[in-house]
């Protein structure tokens, strides 16, 4: 389901006109929408082609400025609806509770209603202004800072320091000559020969079709136009037949005949001194002279043979005092004197005046105009220094709110823009600003002022013109025929093609060319696929644009939506309608995206594009959406404010604004003070698994920014609640990190305004597994960086009976604390006082707040308790908890402001209380028990694995269990902490009885079982070490060898013969061999020995080749030999030439040295070995065999002996 949100464009009525367009901005409160700016700007031929953000030529200063100037000691504040109802105003109270707690801290003496004459009008939206009031204070507070306290109030729709404005005027240059060019008609004032702007706009000609004194529909009802000014010398001999009078007031009664509240206001009011004279005051002469001179551009008396000719010849002037008292070329009750026009039937207010910046405030005096029948014509602005600024980059108020006329200024006698002029696609029209003739007090008349202030009067006169002449339309429909009718002037003005609004006015097509539509954009409405109310990544966003014909019908349309923004995809983006009659409305829709590269709180740039009489007439309105907002509430006990968002962020959006003024919220307020820079949600299972909303590795500075709401979840802060006096809510999925958890967080905010509970505010996190696995070792907690000392050096403690950490501005008798305190009992406390200088920003290694140092200050348990003169950050947390899919997790903490000790401690304990009876969950715990029986037996025998798994049940579904050994357990035994599975794998050592203990806990409670494990003894083989090889002997020759078996257990081993060999015997202890073979056993002899422990054996093989004595060997001497005494020589004889190998092996029978492989002749033989192997190396001490093997004469000879070599 879409969710769709329009932009009420509220207009004054006009006969067979729907409302004329004025566009309200959509502003976030409880839900997050679309912040909808609509500004009515000028489409040219080439206007799509151009840059929206066009530099501004700037030189320096010739004038003081007041950009941003503010009334000190007052802000305007809208109250809601509700709020004012219950309104009981008693000097600087309210009887709104938190309103009136507010104003004490801000020593406020004074709430007045900001228009007290609409008390009892029945105007059109004069409620909404009924909700408006001055807060008056005392002390020296920054109008701006306080303002900003109170505009956080429920209570309030926004409050707004009162902005003062300039006069739009410069000191005069000197003017191009110019001949008027002659005219049907020209007035007879004197000085109107030197008036050839009059010529410039074509007014002698528009006279000659209307004048101002024919009235609308009589003489006796002329239009009136408002001189919203500084003052006006309203009795000036050129002014004072012109002069508005109020035909319900009786003159010098001292009664408010008309009951719009004021007395004797006959001829306007004087706000800069609260009377019925509205003439400039002697105390401030600049005033005094710009509003006479505003006054005789629009409405001098024309054709009386004296000084100048208004450009409205005739019509009536409404001169309003809405200058400062003691404050020069400054006004400082602009809107009040547009109030009080409206409410009096001005037609046209003209104010020659403005500032920097927009204004809600403001912008609803302008609604309350319009919705009455009253344009406001006002400057555009000139810029700064004396050159123009881009008014659709840099916007001015009022110029550039909504439903009013804004007039740039050319030259005096062309069409070039005055260099001082502001200009812009919202700048409407232009008209010639530079040395126009005009009215100065004292009966005087003067040339010598320059600005944008008296284009706009100029336009003003000629709109008044338009009126008279068309009686019956609404004033919307005077401003669009001034627009649609004004010449293009882009040709005389390189460089700003495109900037000059619809050109410069035309007086006399203003008034004689009927035929031009004015199709405007006067409603746009916004469906979002998601049905979130909010334009968010990669969405499908449905405009449906209303457009509203204000004039002339219009034929053959084209609507278009454009943007300059790559950002946007623009995918239905035209519409064509055959016609579209004057007074009538169309809505058209389109459909766009916005790319998943879009920041969060971006702002869309449109264009709403009309193409209509075969191109013969085009329009544009350009206006702007919000993309993916993030919202942000505040909740307010009285004496802590603390903000919320969507993101997990706690007291700003970022990072105090201070640090980052793109940052919103109020951080955590206590007492009127903000200690807060930072604060912030954090759950992991791990160092590289990590969710979380602050600082992250760029040097301290970046933020990790890993939760957003989950779809169709807002923030929202219920008043009252039901538990407490502020409820917020809002769920929060870590799906933007870069490796979630797959966790959902229901986020609960709880501020109460009772006494006992109004120094804390308690956020609870209900943590869900949405994944399909269990999460286990889940920590989460809260970090806050807090400055609450100037040079940020503060000092952390920790109250370990209360597991909570403190930040205080002392060691010792601190008189600021700030806590954290974790409420909930159900997982350990884990506390870490941070040290920023060395552990976030980086020190010595630069690396920021790294994950690791997250995941070990938040699972560490309690660590550093204490730090001293440090700029300290704080993480209280909560853990380790397991979670299995679909299950849940409570974690609350309270976040509590004191003033000592005692008041910290007592705040702690009313918030545990707070937690424990109202807020908290009452099911109590129950715990894990054992299926496996208690006592359990178990064996398993030496070198054999035991596997078992133990297991419990637990009735609460979601605990997530963990199994654990306890007691005397043997080596090689471990258990599953997450299946209960035990292994143990018994060594060859570890025979006997083992009794020990299982453990399963749920993290809060556990169940124990005892076991008893018999491990068996396991028997080893014995192992042979050293075996007989295959040898060859004489008959008669003794062989003697020693067997050698090692067992791995220790077991004593004996040795027999397995098979009975005559002369062969074995010693059963030592395995020593001996065989003596007779002359009846040449051939082989088969040898098997068996090496037995008592249970099991092993057998060694070898044979033995018996030859006949003709074969003979001496043997080797010296035996034992040393390589170092001299060579062992080896003696034996041959019967014959022979074929002989000669080779020594080691005991395992591997060759060592080969002495000789070849033929030998017949005799004896000796041949030498020095100990030296085959490779060349030395060889070891110990026991070697050699063997002869020799082949004569067909017979195979063998001989085997040892020798000793000893080193």
């Amino acid at each position: 389901m879409s969710h769709r949100i329009s932009a009420e464009l509220l207009v004054a009525e006009g006969r067979g006109m729907k409302p004329e367009p004025m566009m309200q901005t959509i502003r976030r409160s409880a839900r997050p929408s679309f912040s909808l700016r609509l500004g009515m700007i000028v489409m040219l031929a080439l206007i799509g082609a151009l840059p929206l953000d066009a530099a501004p030529e700037e030189a320096g200063p010739d004038r003081p400025s007041v950009a941003g100037q503010v009334q000190p000691g007052v802000v305007v504040v809208k109250l809601r609806p509700q709020a004012r109802q219950a309104l009981s105003l008693q000097g600087g109270t309210t009887g709104l509770a938190g309103f009136d707690k507010l104003g004490r801290r801000h020593r406020v003496y004074a709430v007045e209603p900001a228009f007290p004459f609409l008390a009892r009008s029945a105007r059109k939206r004069a409620e909404d202004l009924r909700q408006v009031f001055y807060v008056r204070y005392e002390g020296s507070a920054d109008p701006r800072a306080v303002a900003a306290d109170f505009e956080r109030l429920a209570e309030v729709v926004y409050a707004e320091p009162l902005q003062i404005h300039r006069l739009h005027d410069l000191p005069a240059s000197p003017a191009a000559p110019a001949s008027p060019a002659a005219a049907a008609i020209l007035p007879n004032d004197p000085l109107v020969s030197q008036m050839s702007h009059l010529q410039q706009v074509l007014l002698p000609e528009a006279w000659d079709v209307v004048r101002g004194e024919q009235g609308l529909g009589s003489p006796d009802e002329r239009v009136v136009i408002a001189i919203i000014d500084g003052g006006t010398e309203w009795r000036h001999e050129d002014l004072i037949d012109n002069v508005w009078t109020n035909p319900g007031e009786i003159p010098g009664n001292g009664v408010d005949d008309d009951q719009n509240g004021y007395e004797d206001d006959v001829h306007g009011w004087n706000f800069a001194n609260d009377s019925a004279d509205p003439t400039g005051l002697s105390a401030t002469p600049g005033n005094a002279q710009h509003g006479t001179v505003v006054a005789g551009v629009a409405a001098a008396v024309t054709n009386n043979g004296l000084g100048v000719a208004g450009s409205s010849w005739n019509a009536q002037f409404m001169p309003i005092n809405a200058g400062c008292p003691d404050l020069d070329n400054l006004v400082c009750y602009g809107y009040a004197g547009i109030v009080y026009a409206a409410e009096n039937g001005a037609h046209i207010a003209n104010a020659s005046w403005g500032g920097p910046g927009l204004s809600r405030f403001a912008q609803d005096v302008i609604d309350f105009a319009v919705a009455n029948g009253t344009l406001v014509v006002t400057s555009a602005g000139n810029g700064s220094g004396g050159f123009g600024t881009n008014n659709d980059t840099q916007p001015q108020n009022p110029a550039n709110l909504f439903g009013v006329l804004s007039v740039g200024a050319t030259n005096k006698a062309s069409d070039q823009k005055a260099v001082y002029s502001n200009f812009g696609r919202s700048v409407d029209v232009f008209a010639p600003g530079s040395s126009l003739n005009s009215t100065y007090p004292g009966d005087a008349y003067d040339d010598q002022l320059n600005g944008t202030s008296f284009s706009s009067p100029l336009v003003a006169g000629i709109a008044a013109l338009v009126k008279t002449r068309q009686p019956d339309w609404s004033m919307a429909q005077v401003r669009e025929q001034l627009r649609v009718t004004a010449d293009p002037i882009d040709d005389a003005n390189a460089g700003f093609t495109g900037r000059l609004g619809r050109g410069r006015v035309n007086a006399l097509r203003a008034v004689t060319e009927f035929d031009h539509p004015a199709v405007r954009t006067t409603n746009v409405a916004v469906a979002d696929e998601g049905g979130d109310g909010a334009i968010n990544r990669e969405e499908t966003i449905t405009l449906t644009l209303t457009y509203t014909n204000f004039l002339a019908d219009a034929t053959n349309l084209t609507f278009r939506l454009t943007t300059p923004d790559d950002r946007i995809t623009v995918e239905q983006g035209e519409v064509t309608a055959t016609a579209l009659p004057g007074g009538t409305s169309l809505e058209v829709p389109f459909t766009f995206t916005v790319g998943a590269d879009t920041p969060n709180e971006y702002t869309l740039v449109f264009f709403a594009e009309v193409e209509a009489d075969g191109g013969a007439y085009t329009d544009a309105t350009r206006f702007e959406l919000l993309a993916n907002p993030a919202s942000v509430l505040t909740h307010d006990t009285g004496p802590v404010q603390v903000s919320i968002t969507e993101e997990g962020n706690i007291g700003w959006t970022t990072f105090s604004d201070t640090f980052d003024p793109d940052s919103r919220g109020v951080g955590f307020v206590y007492q009127g003070v903000n200690y807060l820079f930072e604060g912030g949600l954090m759950i992991a299972n791990g160092p590289g698994r990590i969710s979380d909303a602050v600082r992250g590795v760029q040097d301290g500075v970046g933020q990790d920014a890993d939760f957003a709401p989950a779809p169709g979840s807002v923030l929202e802060i219920t008043r009252p609640g039901v538990l407490a006096h502020e409820e917020g809510q809002i769920t929060l999925v870590d799906s933007p990190a870069p490796l979630p958890l797959g966790i959902t967080v229901d986020q609960e905010t709880f501020a109460d305004t009772s006494e006992a509970r109004n120094d804390f505010v308690i956020f609870k996190y209900r943590i869900t597994n949405a994944g399909l696995t269990t999460l286990n070792n889940v920590h989460a907690g809260l970090f806050f960086d807090w400055d609450l000392n100037a040079d940020a050096l503060d000092y952390a403690r920790f109250d370990a009976e209360r597991r909570m950490g403190v930040a205080q501005n002392a060691a010792t008798a601190p008189t600021v604390l700030l806590a954290t305190k974790l409420l909930t009992t159900n997982a350990d406390v884990s506390y870490r006082a941070i040290d920023n200088e060395t552990e976030i920003y980086g020190g010595d290694a630069g690396n920021g707040f790294t994950d690791a140092e997250k995941w070990s200050f938040l699972s560490g348990g309690v660590q550093r308790t204490d730090l001293d003169g440090a700029d300290i950050s704080t993480l209280l947390g909560a853990g380790p908890v397991g979670l299995k899919p679909g299950c849940a997790f409570d974690m609350a903490f309270a976040v509590i402001g004191g003033t000592s000790p005692e008041a910290i401690q007592a705040s702690a304990d009313a918030a545990q209380a707070f937690w424990e009876s109202t807020l908290g969950e009452i099911q109590p715990n129950r715990p894990p028990v054992f299926t496996t029986a208690d006592g359990l037996s178990l064996s398993v025998a030496e070198g054999q694995t035991l596997a078992f798994t133990f297991e419990a049940r637990d009735e609460d579904e979601c605990d997530v269990l963990a199994y654990a050994l306890d007691g005397e357990v043997p080596a090689r035994a471990t258990i599953n902490a997450q299946t209960g599975q035990f292994l143990f794998s018994p060594d060859f050592d570890q025979a006997g009885l083992y009794a020990f203990t299982v453990v399963v806990t749920d993290g809060r409670d556990e169940d124990r079982i005892g076991v008893v494990i018999n491990v068996t003894e396991t028997n080893r083989p014995p192992v042979l070490a050293r075996v007989l090889p295959d040898t060859l002997i004489t008959a008669a020759q003794t062989l003697q060898f020693t067997f050698d078996v090692q067992d791995p257990d220790g077991d004593g081993v004996t040795y027999r013969l397995v098979d009975a060999v005559p002369n062969a015997t074995i010693d059963p202890q030592t395995g020593v061999f001996t065989f003596v073979p007779s002359l009846e056993q040449v051939g082989a002899v088969v040898i098997r020995v068996e090496a037995s422990d008592g249970q099991t054996s092993v057998v060694a093989e070898a044979t033995v080749t018996v030859i006949e004595p003709a074969f003979r060997v001496a043997g080797a001497y010296p035996s034992p030999f040393s390589p170092a005494a001299g060579a062992m020589t080896l003696s034996f004889h041959l019967p014959a030439q022979a074929t002989v190998s000669v080779k020594v092996f080691d005991v395992l029978g591997r060759t060592v040295a080969t002495l000789v492989d070849g033929d030998l002749p017949p005799g004896p033989q000796r041949l030498r070995w020095t100990g030296i192997n085959d490779a060349g190396q030395p060889v070891a001490s110990g026991v070697y065999f050699y063997r002869i093997t020799a082949e004569a004469d067909g017979q195979v000879y063998h001989a085997l002996e040892s020798l000793l070599l000893v080193r």
